[in-house]
């Protein structure tokens, strides 16, 4: 119960909110490269945020950070509902936890992970702007220029406003994300149809 609690609590946390702390703390003087300092691990105090080849990898890692806590409330209400009578008759026949892993517990998450990976695809397309907008502004250079960034840039920030080019990739954005919904409307039908 209280990993799940943690998880909500993650997963409720304003998306700026999240965006401008962790700005902070990965910035090259923040409260992560100052760990790393007085612990004595100087090389690995480098620019998380403003080395292009680290900016990408350090958002991911703030959106996986935010994002999974939803996956575990999700996973946790369902594994709790699995019959434990499974667990007990595999353990009977002698299953260890490997093989209770990939033929009980698998199979039962099966239908929550389709969901939550399309839901996670869909919420990446959709959010991602927020993580990159408050936290690296799409820098540095175009490291973490994302879609939905780059449609406000060519709208709002372009000295000369582009609205076909920035039309023409929000068209995009909706198709793909127009098939993951279907996809998730179809994932959905088969979990109530279960």
């Amino acid at each position: 119960t209280y990993i799940g609690f943690i998880a909500a609590g993650m997963s409720i946390l304003a998306i700026p909110v999240v965006g401008i702390v962790f700005g902070y703390l990965f910035t090259l003087n923040g409260v992560v490269n100052e760990i790393l300092r007085s612990l004595g691990l100087s090389l690995l105090a480098i620019d998380w945020l403003g080395d292009p080849k680290f900016a990408l990898w350090t958002l991911m890692i703030v959106i996986v950070w935010k994002e999974v806590g939803f996956g575990i409330a999700l996973f946790l209400a369902r594994l709790m509902s699995v019959d434990s009578a499974l667990y007990d008759s595999a353990k009977l026949d002698g299953a260890g936890w490997w093989a209770q892993l990939l033929h009980i517990t698998i199979p039962q998450l099966s239908t929550i992970i389709e969901f939550f990976v399309i839901i996670t695809v869909i919420n990446m397309l959709s959010w991602v702007f927020a993580y990159s907008y408050t936290i690296t502004m799409g820098g540095p250079g175009w490291s973490t220029l994302v879609m939905e960034l780059y449609i406000y840039n060519k709208l709002a920030r372009s000295q000369i406003p582009n609205p076909g080019t920035a039309s023409a990739a929000s068209v995009v954005l909706l198709l793909i994300t127009g098939v993951l919904i279907a996809l998730s409307a179809r994932l959905r039908r088969r979990l109530e149809e279960e």
